[in-house]
């Protein structure tokens, strides 16, 4: 039987938005969007486990990116839910891999509208390009094999991980 996938677009739409619109003040208050967007942190627990565990087989596949593993300047907000889905990814493998269950990360590199402007402002565009050691910022078609390589049955014991597919940005 072909594993049962989420990819969690979810995430990624909460965090852009965050980066997007970063606290203006020292503190939040607490609202109703963002009491939802905490709550699409659990979508791979509580909304799509239940069937996988059921089946005892599925792939989640969570998205982050190197501002979670290297921080960045100016994003705090950016750089800590990004981290956290690296802690969501690693906590989550560990709970359900007995169910049969892996649960991955990618932390792409891809040239898209949310990198433009460090892609094209020459205030940014040099010094982040000199962290790549490729040289470049990867196209989109780059990146997908590697949410394919998750979802799919080659994954199959691979479990935990964050592939940084970002031209060796993030090489410690």
């Amino acid at each position: 039987m072909p594993p049962t996938t989420a990819i969690n677009p979810a995430i990624e739409a909460s965090n852009h938005e965050a980066a997007k619109n970063p606290p203006t003040a020292h503190t939040m208050p607490i609202t109703t969007e963002r009491i939802r967007r905490v709550g699409r942190l659990r979508v791979s627990r509580w909304a799509v486990a239940p069937g996988m565990i059921e089946r005892r087989n599925g792939r989640i596949v969570n998205v982050t990116s190197a501002a979670g593993v290297l921080g960045t300047i100016g994003q705090i907000n950016y750089s800590a839910a990004k981290a956290g889905i690296l802690g969501l990814t690693k906590s989550a493998a560990r709970e359900l891999a007995q169910y049969g269950i892996t649960v991955n990360a990618v932390a792409p590199g891809a040239a898209t509208p949310m990198t433009e402007t460090i892609r094209t402002d020459p205030r940014f565009r040099d010094r982040y390009l000199d962290r790549i050691p490729m040289g470049r910022w990867a196209e989109p078609d780059e990146i997908a094999p590697v949410f394919v390589f998750f979802a799919s049955g080659a994954s199959s014991f691979v479990t935990g991980q964050v592939l940084a597919a970002d031209g060796g940005m993030t090489i410690r």
